[in-house]
């Protein structure tokens, strides 16, 4: 028996991963979501490391999909003066505006047979039916296995890694990692210092100047952008 999808509340104005992230609510799945959303960061494949981009105004999400809690990958079109341009990539961060978004979970059945005409075991074997015999049946719970896998995967994807050096700054309302003071909250950004608080710690406000560090990033951790503030040797 197939479970039917589920509808996801995507309130207008909040952060798309963040809504989707407190929609799903640890439930395994692939979700699909349609609508119109701005403040995109995507991050897509360069010749030698991805790279990250910020596109601003608002576009179409023609499609975005991926198993429950990401990696989403997504479709964007807009219509411009020069005609309609699409882009694509997985989704850093945007901010929502009338998204619709469905929940397929992902389910295992024991002895139930299959329409697909080629079957996986639940060894990993697989079997070509010939013509004139029944297809061969799904045998165990292989269809969550996966899902484990790719939930680990979404995991890992999210980790703060290494970045490169970037052509943004941070900004209110994002974060840094400092190398002495650690996650920090971004409180003012004048493009030459900073004053941040401490998450972790005292909450301690500080101001720091950024001529003697060097800037990584963005990675996204929680929804928000945060930078790798490292001392300049």
């Amino acid at each position: 028996m197939t479970l039917p999808a589920q509808p996801l509340a995507v309130p207008d104005g909040a952060d798309l991963l963040e809504a989707l992230r407190q929609a799903l609510g640890g439930v395994e799945g692939w979700v699909q979501a349609v609508g119109q959303v701005d403040g995109v960061w995507l991050r897509v494949a360069g010749e030698i490391t991805d790279a990250t981009c910020e596109l601003r105004g608002r576009f179409t999400l023609v499609s975005l999909g991926g198993p429950a809690g990401g990696p989403y990958l997504a479709t964007l079109g807009r219509h411009t003066d020069s005609g309609l341009e699409v882009v694509g990539g997985m989704i850093v961060r945007a901010r929502a505006s009338g998204v619709t978004a469905a929940l397929l979970p992902f389910f295992a059945t024991s002895g139930t047979a299959s329409t697909n005409p080629v079957a996986v075991e639940a060894t990993g074997a697989v079997e070509h039916p010939q013509k004139g015999h029944s297809t061969s049946v799904l045998k165990g719970p292989l269809p969550s296995q996966w899902a484990a896998v790719a939930a680990a995967s979404a995991e890992a994807a999210t980790e703060e890694e290494p970045g490169s050096e970037a052509d943004t700054f941070p900004e209110r309302g994002d974060r840094v990692q400092h190398f002495a003071f650690g996650l920090c909250d971004v409180l003012m950004s004048s493009g030459e210092s900073l004053k941040i608080r401490d998450v972790q710690g005292t909450g301690r406000v500080r101001e720091i100047r950024v001529d003697k560090l060097t800037v990584l990033g963005p990675t996204v951790r929680d929804g928000k952008r945060v930078f790798r503030l490292l001392r300049r040797d």
